[in-house]
């Protein structure tokens, strides 16, 4: 009985204990608490800082070329950096230079206020077939197809030459149509100089360039895009149209593309005016391997001037392999074929070329 009344006096003051034990058990933990979320938050502020500076990046490029009965070399390609910044949410920014060739790329300014709307205005790429607008950092093979060079500024059948697919103006694009994360439906639109160069402009018309794409699944690509504009101050034409498709698939890669050209053209013999028209296509298949090897093949041939059937071919076949995140190993046989091509006789090449990325 003793013991009964002593446990229920005692009782009250245990329990008293215990509230207060758990008060100052609260009241710590809400002190920890506030403690990290200023600690998080001072994070947020020193990260709202720092993406204000730009990232840097870039790449190098080996090679070595043997070319039948022509030429056989160890070169340098470029040597490039690549600056990229925000400035807020909704804008960005590029510069992409080439240090070895003393070259400017990409320069270029973009305003995303929607997924369906982003303004671009500098030096870019310009939106016209899929296999231009890769780098050399995506595209599997060394070099463009020939349809790609002759009919996009590369090096033109018009003979504008050193483009890289670029030109110096103001395009609108977006996503109009996402579904599941996938880019449906999506559209480019730009007004350019028409120069295919980072020069001024030698007349006074500018040139327009537009680009659809459609992904059914997120692995397949179908693009159709085309080209209006002159060149030179002669206001000479120089008229482009694609179609072509692209899948990269977990196994599978595949491209292929045809592309038309209506070009302007002042006979040599009386000075009159004439247009003669151009096509190529390319086709490409690879296969991904576990071991970051991905062999390929590719045919790819240009008509420069269909009234003559001045034509180029070239069947080539190799592999890509990226052994690291930072090293990657291009090797190519190519087989080149000529007809009508005055000066220019069927041979063979090979082609290496090591990138490394920083």
């Amino acid at each position: 009985m003793l013991t009964k009344l002593r446990y229920i006096i005692l009782l009250p003051a245990v329990a008293a204990s215990s509230m207060a034990m758990a008060q100052q058990t609260d009241a710590s933990l809400l002190d920890s608490i506030n403690a990290r979320l200023s600690k998080v938050e001072a994070t947020q502020t020193q990260l709202r800082r720092t993406t204000l500076l730009p990232t840097v990046s870039g790449y190098a490029q080996v090679g070595y070329n043997y070319n039948e009965d022509i030429a056989s070399e160890f070169y340098v390609k470029c040597a490039r950096f690549d600056v990229k910044g925000n400035i807020g949410t909704k804008i960005d920014y590029r510069m992409l230079f080439d240090i070895y060739k003393f070259k400017c790329f990409d320069v270029r300014l973009s305003y995303k206020p929607l997924r369906q709307l982003h303004i671009t205005a500098g030096y870019f790429k310009v939106p016209f077939t899929i296999g231009a607008g890769r780098g050399p950092l995506t595209e599997e093979f060394i070099d463009y197809p020939l349809a790609i060079r002759r009919l996009t500024g590369y090096t033109d059948v018009c003979g504008i030459t050193g483009g890289t697919a670029r030109d110096i103006g103001v395009s609108l694009s977006g996503t109009l149509w996402q579904h599941r994360g996938v880019n449906v439906l999506s559209y480019a639109v730009g007004v350019f100089n028409g120069n295919s160069s980072n020069a001024k402009d030698d007349n006074t018309s500018k040139d327009v360039a537009a680009k659809l794409s459609v992904r059914p699944i997120k692995e397949l690509e179908i693009s159709a895009s085309a080209y209006m504009g002159e060149y030179g101050p002669k206001y000479l034409k120089r008229n482009r149209w694609s179609a072509g498709m692209e899948y990269a698939g977990s196994l599978i890669l595949a491209r292929a593309e045809y592309i038309g050209g209506s070009t302007g053209a002042i006979s040599a013999t009386d000075g009159s005016r004439g247009t003669f028209h151009s096509d190529g296509y390319y086709a490409q298949i690879g296969v991904k391997t576990p071991c970051r090897l991905t062999p390929l093949i590719r045919y790819d041939t240009v008509v420069a001037d269909t009234r003559t059937d001045m034509t180029e071919s070239i069947a080539s076949a190799g592999a890509l392999w990226q052994p690291m995140k930072h090293l990657r190993l291009q090797g190519f046989y190519s087989r080149y074929f000529y007809r009508n091509t005055p000066g220019n006789t069927d041979h063979n090449q090979m082609h290496i070329v090591i990138t490394a990325l920083f």
